[in-house]
This record gives C-alpha cells, structure tokens and sequence, in this order.
C-alpha cells in the first residue's frame, strides 16, 4: 500500500516480501532516472541512526533493482501472511518514518504539504 506524498516518483509505503517472510515500511525513490533515485535516497543515509533512534529494527537505505532506492525499515513474520496483530506496530513505524524522514525530503515535493508533528 502507498501514500503519495506530492512527488510522481517518492512514496512511502508497506509491502509484504512473502519470498523471505519479512514485511517493509519504506519510501521507495522510483524515478526513470537512477542517479536522480540514489541522489535522494542518500539525503536520508547519514541520518540513518537518528531514523532508526528507539526503534525496534534497523533502518536501512539502499538501491532496489535497476535504478531505484529504498530506505526504511525490515520486520520478519512467521507464517504464510502477517498475523493482524503486526497492524498496531507496522502503523507506527511507518508514524515514525514519516516523521523522522519528511524533514530531510520535503524540498522535492509540491509546495503546500505538511506533515503533522514535522
């Protein structure tokens, strides 16, 4: 599921990896251009450790595929699919993601969005 967030090609989003058992809460970069994509997502690598700050996995920032990045979070599950009681705490990362992340990107969006508590 995504939430866009005023640029064509940034979004944050959860998705589940049932390849490995692992659910991501992200902001993915998936502009054509890689370089644009990589650029981006290292506004976000030397704050890694204030992103990830009191949380319980580690916050991790990375290319994905071909061209594009991804940063964000990796909770393992047991099982063919997460369990509804993983809900509560998948909201609140990406809560914390949001918050700790809007800040350092908010300048390559539209102008006119906030996001609360940022």
């Amino acid at each position: 599921m995504s939430l866009r967030i005023g640029h064509p090609d940034i979004h944050y989003e959860w998705s589940v990896m049932k390849s490995n058992q692992h659910m991501h809460v992200e902001i993915h970069f998936e502009s054509p251009n890689g370089d644009e994509n990589l650029s981006n997502m290292e506004l976000l690598r030397p704050h890694g450790n204030e992103i990830g700050r009191g949380l319980p996995y580690e916050f991790y920032a990375e290319p994905w595929g071909r061209r594009w990045a991804a940063a964000g979070f990796e909770i393992p599950y047991e099982g063919d699919f997460p369990d509804k009681k993983v809900v509560p705490e998948l909201a609140s990362l990406m809560k914390a993601l949001i918050e700790r992340t809007w800040p350092l990107i908010k300048h390559l969006t539209r102008r006119g969005i906030e996001v609360p508590g940022t």
